[in-house]
């Protein structure tokens, strides 16, 4: 039998300048960004794609270099440069369609408190990448292969692929909040709905580990460094499995301690916007972990303050160096130089808790107990996985539609995400099997 060449069916090996940004990145590995490149003649910026010039503008000047960018962007994400959006007729950029919606959104995302809501966040993101690529841009021009330079733009940033999608989703928000205010064509939002989000394996965007339960060992090698608050708080966590936002809002006048289950009903929490009721159960555990700390001078104070963890801390450190002291009087050895948190001006701490300043606070702690050994690096965990240790646990034991009701899920399919299948059951009924 005749051999057949392995280039056979394969088609001619395009030149060099022909290559697309996949086919490079398929042959020659990762691949770096043309250059900004200025032509000192005619004193204009341009970048050099497939061998042609593509000018950019007045060389150095902030146009240019944002339609540098978004050019780039473009070229990574579909392997040809944008379409060229001069000579439009509409006046409205993106960067004023974003703006507005800013505005907007400034006064919509607001927690009860006053506070701007979490929602914010992801919507300001999505917003500073957009205006990055495309500021100057005719917002009636901004089409799928734009909205996917801007994906690939954050790509390029290193950003995991659950966040691209949810900040995609923001920009696809800006342009249908601008079709309600009659600012923008409705053409343009349903051209933007074409762009499917990143799939896991296909993307190129950078995977994140999913979110485990935290064995109970961890969690108590953490509690010896912890003040008294702080442990409290991760207790409480552990025996409800509530939001962290929910632990720090906790007020006495909150719960209801009328029967021998305690339970607390947040004011507002994640989903009270859509009129949901949040109720959290408190069993024996949980009462021991907040009785404690219940604040009956005050019931409309938040239990966890931080005034009052630095204060535990302080005074932990005052009864170390009234330890140190005593050694000294009774070996001679020369005292260790006090504690520097008293003379140190430092700022008023907030009246509660945030989910930032917790889960660092925690981080804290785990630093002082990798140091002494009490745990590795790689045990240490985050307050959100103690969420999912719990629903893990309830579902073992009650079954899924517990834990769908203890922790305050609407759907089955969203309690699917947090409590892990037993993995011990099924491998018993896989050994009865076999």
């Amino acid at each position: 039998m005749r051999e057949v060449p392995s280039s056979v069916g394969q088609g001619p090996t395009p030149p060099m300048t022909e290559l697309t940004p996949y086919t490079m990145r398929r042959r020659l590995g990762p691949v770096s960004p043309p250059a900004y490149r200025v032509h000192r003649t005619k004193g204009l910026a341009y970048v050099r794609l497939g061998g042609h010039m593509r000018y950019l503008g007045r060389a150095g000047s902030e146009a240019s270099h944002e339609c540098y960018r978004r050019t780039v962007a473009e070229w990574l994400a579909t392997g040809r440069p944008g379409r060229r959006s001069e000579g439009s007729d509409v006046t409205l950029t993106v960067g004023a369609l974003t703006d507005a919606y800013l505005a907007w959104a400034r006064t919509y995302y607001v927690a009860a408190d006053g506070r701007p809501s979490p929602g914010l966040g992801p919507v300001e993101a999505a917003a500073k990448a957009l205006v990055a690529l495309y500021r100057s841009t005719p917002s009636a021009t901004f089409g799928p292969v734009a909205l996917r330079a801007v994906r690939q733009f954050m790509v390029e940033a290193g950003l995991c692929r659950n966040v691209i999608n949810q900040r995609t989703a923001c920009v696809r928000r800006i342009f249908r909040w601008g079709v309600s205010e009659e600012l923008v064509s409705p053409s343009v939002v349903q051209a933007l709905t074409a762009v499917d989000p990143l799939r896991a394996g296909r993307s190129g965007a950078r995977e994140t580990p999913a979110v485990e339960p935290v064995p109970d060992a961890h969690v108590e090698a953490v509690l010896p460094f912890l003040p008294p608050t702080l442990r409290a708080m991760v207790r409480l966590q552990r025996a409800t499995g509530m939001r962290s936002d929910e632990v720090c809002r906790l007020r006495t006048v909150d719960v209801d301690r009328s029967g021998d289950v305690w339970v607390y009903r947040p004011p507002t929490h994640k989903t009270s916007y859509r009129g949901h009721v949040r109720a959290v159960y408190c069993g024996p555990q949980a009462r021991t972990a907040l009785e404690p700390m219940l604040r009956a001078d005050d019931p409309r104070a938040f239990v966890f303050s931080p005034a009052r963890a630095v204060y535990e801390r302080r005074q932990a450190r005052r009864c170390g160096r009234q330890d140190a002291e005593q050694q000294i009087k009774t070996d001679g050895r020369t005292p260790a130089s006090e504690s520097r948190d008293d003379a140190r001006p430092v700022a008023d701490p907030s009246a509660r808790y945030d989910p930032r300043s917790y889960r660092r606070a925690l981080n804290y702690a785990m630093d002082a107990a990798v140091r002494a050994g009490a745990m590795t690096r790689d045990q240490r965990w985050f307050p959100h996985q103690l969420r999912h240790r719990h629903a893990t646990a309830v579902r073992q034991c009650k079954g899924l539609e517990a834990a769908r009701v203890l922790l305050g899920h609407r759907t089955l399919s969203q309690t699917l995400g947090y409590a892990e299948a037993d993995r011990a059951t099924a491998m018993a009924v896989a050994r009865e099997l076999a």
